[in-house]
């Protein structure tokens, strides 16, 4: 199916109430007509979702935001210089006294979705809530495999973890609520301000009963672990795995030394070990030297929370 007719059947299926899963730069997204207000009820709830938790506007334009939200000298410089990209924002409604979340995706075949649907798809990750998000289509179709779903394949997400949430709503009392690729400090660049940084706690689980455990290069230089275990997955850096000679291990998933590529591949990695074999998936931490090293780590502990 080429592009336009993936589109105009996205669009089709957003009119007719129906839930389209949408590619983005970060994870696939799951969303509906954002004045469907039986399609927004029926997202909730095959997605599991906490009723009391809102759903983001997918806009394609800043104009579309500025007809919902409040627009300030800040937030527009923010916006032309981040949108579209891996960022979410929360702005005071213009309507009514609540606020409300708008993310610009970079991906050129969900704008083209939004602008010629004309109006916003309210949406969210596409996973069952407490799940991994999904950065492949394949995924997304084992975690909603109901037949009322349009899903739009637009391939592998270029960044492969979750947009940065920044709340703008309190005149310039700003706060970073989710960590993502993009890092506190540039947004202070950008607006010569301190921003605060209020991310509350957030865990994620994997399917089936797979603990995740967290180690260390000099725990995994003492070279003390069975690399051959059975029910063992071990995720090592490339330098580590050179290092102690584990890169033909078929129980060693080799990640690179880059935490950025590292963080693209991290989603799509522990997705494709889910098997009934597979009981412990140990991954190595990383020296918090760079934002992105840091972020790494952050995500890799959101799913050893448990174990």
């Amino acid at each position: 199916m080429n592009e336009e007719a993936l589109i105009e059947k996205s669009v089709s299926a957003l009119k007719k109430g129906d839930l389209l899963i949408y590619p983005t730069e970060t994870v696939y997204g799951i969303g509906v007509d954002s004045q469907n207000i039986e399609g927004i009820k029926k997202l909730y709830k095959i997605k599991n979702r906490a009723i009391h938790k809102p759903l983001v506007l997918n806009v394609s334009s800043i104009d579309m935001v500025s007809k919902l939200a409040y627009i300030s000298e800040d937030t527009r410089l923010l916006m032309e210089y981040f949108c579209p990209g891996p960022i979410t924002f929360i702005f005071k409604s213009i309507s009514e006294e609540k606020n409300i979340g708008f993310r610009m995706p970079d991906n050129s075949l969900t704008l083209k979705v939004i602008e010629n649907s004309g109006a916003p798809i309210s949406g969210t990750s596409a996973n069952i809530s407490g799940l991994l998000a999904s950065t492949n289509i394949e995924k997304t179709k084992n975690y909603f495999p109901q037949t009322d779903i349009f899903f739009l394949d637009g391939g592998k997400p270029r960044i492969g973890i979750e947009s940065t949430i920044l709340d703008m709503s309190a005149c310039e009392n700003y706060k970073i609520i989710r960590h993502g690729i993009i890092a506190k400090e540039k947004i202070e660049s950008i607006i010569k301000k301190t921003i605060s940084d209020e991310q509350s706690e957030i865990y994620y689980s994997v399917e089936g009963n797979i603990k995740f455990l967290l180690t260390t290069t000099s725990q995994l230089e003492e070279n003390k672990y069975h690399y051959t275990k059975e029910d063992h997955i071990w995720l090592v850096r490339e330098s580590t795995a050179k290092k102690l000679k584990l890169l033909k291990l078929k129980n060693v998933i080799i990640l690179s030394d880059d935490s950025q590529e590292a963080l693209k591949n991290l989603y799509d990695i522990i997705h494709s070990i889910q098997s009934n074999r597979v009981k412990i998936i140990v991954a190595e931490k990383r020296e918090p030297i760079s934002y992105a090293d840091k972020l790494f780590n952050e995500k890799i502990s959101m799913l050893a929370h448990r174990t």
